[in-house]
């Protein structure tokens, strides 16, 4: 078995070669070929949604302080933290902080009911969730989070960002 970045997946030696020469794979880890991107430019823009924009700079300073406080709040490395909502800037700076702070992350689409929620908890043994998008949305990931005592929960709303 090729024990490469996808396991179980048996590839020609030769082609696998040839894709970390071309940097199409890589033997780093998430984290670290992102900081590589945005330590090129820093103030490029790397994510916009409607008005708003985050600079690659920005994206990583907010991705630390995420991960550093998951970390904080007891989390550990391998920990896994389940991602509710939609695709937005906060997701990616989610997403990205569980990279940094080497914690699995497990999405969700925003559309999942809350027992599905709870079910997905359970069955990921996740310690954490991140719930985002509108109340209805985040009623759900709070009920679910509540039932099962989740360590911490990260609501954001529509009023809050606003």
């Amino acid at each position: 078995m090729n024990s490469g970045p996808y396991p179980g997946v048996v590839l020609p030696r030769e082609l696998r070669e040839q894709y970390y020469a071309a940097g199409q794979w890589r033997a780093e880890d998430f984290w670290a070929t992102f900081g590589k991107v945005a330590a090129r430019d820093p103030q490029a823009t790397a994510y916009i949604e409607g008005d708003r924009r985050i600079s690659f700079g920005e994206l990583v300073a907010e991705a630390r302080r995420f991960g550093s406080a998951a970390l904080a709040r007891g989390l550990a490395p391998g920990d896994v933290m389940i991602v509710h909502g939609r695709h937005c800037i906060e997701s990616n700076i989610a997403i990205l902080g569980c990279a940094y702070a080497k914690l699995v992350v497990a999405l969700l689409p925003h559309m999942f009911s809350a027992e599905q929620i709870r079910s997905t908890i359970e069955a990921a043994g996740a310690r954490a969730i991140v719930g985002l998008g509108e109340p209805a949305e985040t009623d759900r990931v709070r009920s679910a989070a509540t039932a099962l005592r989740v360590g911490l929960v990260v609501i954001r709303d529509e009023s809050a960002a606003a």
